[in-house]
């Protein structure tokens, strides 16, 4: 009898040992998978933070980039502002050029139909007096000199005094 008992203690004592095991081996199992858990956690929170890393990197570059390219096309555009500007200033120099060298063409044709307005009437005026003193020239001779004798040789031929064919 006795001896049952004890092996029925010694069976229950064995089996809250294995239990006792078993429950320490399930919590070493449980601690053991949350290690692994919080291991996998910690590896996808690394991931995740290179790719966020990874992400910002890229970004400063691609903003950098465009900074350089904002910066060279304002810069181009200054070029292209500055080369406009010049050529407004040189066009409005050659039409400056081109106003002044129109006025002075018109002033110098003036003067010059000034002039030739000036030498006709000078001449229209050598003409006159020189009608004029042919006049009195002839008015004159008509008093001291015969008509026929003012004509000249080219009408003694017709001259009856003469008497020459």
């Amino acid at each position: 009898g006795a001896s049952g008992k004890d092996l029925t203690a010694a069976e229950a004592d064995k089996r809250k040992r294995e239990e006792s095991e078993q429950r320490e081996k399930e919590r070493e199992e449980r601690r053991q998978h949350k290690e692994r858990q919080r291991r996998l956690a910690e590896e996808e929170a690394e991931r995740e933070r290179l790719k966020k890393l990874e992400e910002l990197k890229r970004w400063r570059e691609e903003e950098k980039q465009r900074e350089i390219r904002e910066a060279e096309e304002a810069k181009q555009r200054e070029i292209r502002e500055a080369e406009e500007a010049k050529r407004r200033e040189e066009e409005e120099l050659r039409r400056k050029e081109d106003e002044r060298r129109r006025l002075e063409e018109r002033k110098r044709r003036r003067e010059e139909r000034a002039k030739e307005q000036q030498a006709e009437k000078e001449e229209d005026e050598a003409w006159h007096k020189l009608k004029e003193a042919a006049r009195k020239a002839e008015e004159m001779t008509r008093k001291l000199v015969p008509a026929w004798a003012a004509l000249g040789a080219r009408c003694t031929w017709a001259s009856a005094s003469l008497k020459r064919p």
